[in-house]
């Protein structure tokens, strides 16, 4: 597994802890590079994320950014569409080519399913503009059908030692196989909601307390940091290609270059299980 950078830190205020990043060293992180951190993920709602990429990265990062949500409703009007988006986002980031091109909205899967649009997006490849592409969704029980309209390189979904069920398990290593999927896992630390221990913030999510403590007090005694250990479980279930994490400062990214990945059996990280999946939807948080 390895990791890729996640830029959404770019926004000002980003997400419910209003989270935000030292512009300059957001800066510099892009101009690094590692065989451990060797991918960066953006989108053109990323603030001036796209921008500061063109002007500074590193030329051996890949970059995986995104279409947003697709307006048109008639099939050369959508393919127009797509064209204007990724064209806008190469031309903002400097790139006549880039590695992944992502849909971010999962409900436009459904305006894809015609011939027409499938046979623009594999020229897109053929002509080595896009190597991928991919879906960033929510709900992993969903994919199968997403794959059922087109034949999808990367999958990119929400998982953390929260939410990792033996069910979902068990269907992203199936889907892995079936389909040679490349799959990028986010949201590892819950929007940062995991580590927080604001007071404000704790009321809203009383029902993680208990875990929280969970995760504390076994980190405590086996001597790792948090991020270390919900990293790693990630990490364990040994099919996943990319933990994307959205970084702050310098400090952070040289945190990640040497975090140090541990093994962990699935029948113990199934005791950090939450039993309500809704409550840790960011969808239901607003």
């Amino acid at each position: 597994m390895k990791f890729g950078i996640g830029t959404a830190s770019f926004i000002k205020n980003y997400g419910l802890l209003k989270i935000k990043g030292n512009k300059k060293d957001l800066r510099s992180i892009i101009t690094k590079y590692s065989n451990k951190i060797d991918l960066v993920d953006t989108a053109p709602s990323y603030g001036f994320a796209e921008r500061d990429i063109g002007k500074s990265i590193n030329p051996n990062l890949k970059i995986v950014t995104k279409i947003s949500k697709i307006k048109s409703k008639k099939t050369n009007s959508i393919i127009k569409e797509i064209e204007k988006k990724i064209l806008k986002s190469l031309k903002t980031m400097n790139k006549d080519k880039i590695y992944c091109i992502m849909f971010h909205n999962e409900n436009d899967i459904i305006k894809l399913n015609d011939k027409k649009i499938i046979e623009y997006l594999n020229n897109l490849k053929k002509k080595g503009t896009v190597k991928k592409i991919g879906i960033s969704c929510y709900d992993t029980n969903r994919i199968p059908q997403y794959l059922k309209i087109i034949k999808f390189d990367v999958i990119q979904f929400p998982l953390n030692i929260l939410s990792m069920t033996k069910k979902k398990i068990i269907l992203l290593r199936v889907l892995k196989k079936n389909y040679k999927l490349e799959l990028h896992v986010r949201s590892i630390f819950l929007q940062g909601v995991i580590l927080n221990n604001s007071k404000k913030l704790q009321k809203k999510f009383l029902f993680l307390k208990e875990k929280q403590d969970q995760i504390k007090k076994f980190c405590l005694k086996k001597k790792i940091s948090i991020n270390s250990f919900l990293i790693s479980a990630i990490y364990s279930l040994q099919f996943i290609d990319y933990a994307i994490i959205g970084l702050k400062n310098l400090s952070e990214y040289n945190e990640l270059k040497n975090t140090k990945l541990i093994l962990f059996k699935q029948s113990f990280l199934e005791k950090f299980l939450l039993k309500n999946q809704s409550d840790i939807d960011p969808r239901n948080w607003y």
